[in-house]
């Protein structure tokens, strides 16, 4: 038997193991996001420190930037690495000690001026999404190895089931938020996503991590030695999807002030911050396996597109809507829009790239994609300031739909476009 012949072999081997192993990892990742929502939660901690909607608009943009600015160099290291599953228990570990930190800034923050809390929050926040920005091209560049198949089914299953414990989360975090006083409300909730966290860790521990022989990666690398050097500038189809992505980002504006001026505009309790949160969750938890079907089959292309749709929907709704049962469908929406496109997101990747290609691939999504995501949550900040709520949510919702039309219009489906491609060559395994 050849070498190849025992790399896929053993792929298949271990394919359960690793199959099941993410979806446990997916669906704690679910669990721990509650606790962590940089639309929800943060932002109502946040509040009780400070008014300004910049800083509160900070959140997400530390979110994706943080997230985004390790991407490159890691891509880099993976190509000339042999012990990648390193990376992904380093970081996995950083990403849990920075949660232990913002659990103990809780506890003692009275003690601590206001402004100091908030150079601590945001230190704490920036090395947890900066661990995140690290572990999330080695994971995709294992998944791409040794998850040879049913990716989709994978991440809706992972989420379905993280939908259905981040449930559980939510009523936990509503009795919370109604017995506990701020800040020790959100003490228990960060110590919630800490456990969830270390049952991530068991499951990212137990990874059998498999590399083709070193000819073969000799051999691709040698194809692709210059793909993140020299693809700085995104290839074709890909370029035209991250520039109307990028404009989709829009829709970001909005996101983290939903929950907080709910709150404010009919004269909520802080426990309807867990209603709103759990509405949103349902509304993951049911399409995350729906979003992967449909994109196993038709492509995620679609999926981006629909989610984005939703999104846009949700943002008319809160621009207009004096009617709390109709303001908490803007939660439903946006879940619906969050899942379908964090499962696009990341499942397009598989379908643009060849395998040897999917770390660059996803480098490039992110810091294509990072600046104008990243800046939006601050503009929206910066809107409301001015324009208040209501016009700064419909013109979030306009800049969507522009982005939404243009991909609809110029971008083509890359799951029928690469089949076509390979089918030329003879070969549906790149």
């Amino acid at each position: 038997m050849s070498t190849s012949e025992n790399y896929f072999e053993e792929v298949e081997r271990y394919y359960k193991r690793n199959f099941i192993a993410a979806i446990i990892d997916n669906a704690m990742f679910s669990f721990i996001r509650i606790g962590l929502s940089p639309y929800t939660i943060l932002p109502f901690y946040l509040k009780h420190l400070t008014d300004s909607n910049i800083l509160i608009g900070l959140i997400p943009t530390v979110f994706i930037l943080g997230f985004t600015a390790p991407q490159l160099p890691i891509a880099k290291y993976l190509q000339n690495n042999k012990q990648r599953k390193n990376i992904l228990v380093i970081s996995s570990v950083e990403q849990r000690l920075c949660i232990l930190g913002l659990i103990f800034l809780t506890v003692y923050q009275k003690r601590l001026p206001d402004q100091l809390t908030i150079i601590f929050f945001f230190t704490f926040y920036l090395l947890y999404n900066l661990g995140r920005g690290c572990y999330s091209p080695t994971y995709i560049d294992f998944i791409g190895r040794v998850v040879s198949r049913n990716r989709g089914r994978m991440l809706g299953i992972g989420n379905f089931f993280g939908g259905i414990l981040t449930l559980v989360g939510t009523g936990l975090l509503t009795g919370l938020l109604i017995t506990l006083p701020y800040p020790q409300a959100i003490t228990a909730i960060f110590a919630l996503s800490f456990f969830g966290s270390l049952v991530s860790l068991a499951a990212i521990l137990s990874w059998k991590d498999i590399l083709p022989p070193e000819n073969r990666i000799s051999a691709e690398e040698q194809g692709v030695s210059s793909s993140l050097k020299k693809e700085l500038i995104p290839p074709g189809n890909f370029k035209h999807y991250l520039g109307w992505r990028s404009i989709i980002a829009g829709l970001e504006m909005m996101l983290p002030f939903y929950a907080i001026h709910g709150l404010a505009k009919f004269h909520l309790a802080d426990s309807y911050l867990g209603i709103f949160t759990a509405i949103m969750t349902i509304s993951d938890t049911v399409m995350n396996p729906i979003w992967g079907w449909l994109g196993d089959k038709g492509g995620y292309l679609r999926i981006v597109i629909a989610a984005s749709i939703l999104g846009c929907l949700g943002a008319m709704i809160a621009a207009g809507s004096n009617n709390l049962f109709l303001y908490s469908m803007v939660f439903v929406l946006n879940g619906m829009m969050l899942s379908g496109q964090m499962l696009g997101n990341f499942n397009i990747i598989f379908e643009f790239a060849t395998k040897v290609k999917i770390p660059a691939y996803s480098a490039m999504s992110q810091v294509v994609l990072a600046p104008l995501s990243g800046l939006a949550p601050v503009i929206g900040g910066f809107f409301i300031g001015r324009f208040g709520n209501g016009m700064s949510s419909l013109f979030a919702g306009f800049i969507g739909a522009i982005g939404v039309i243009g991909m609809t219009m110029n971008v083509r489906n890359p799951k029928y476009v690469k089949i076509q491609t390979s089918s030329k060559h003879g070969n549906l395994d790149d």
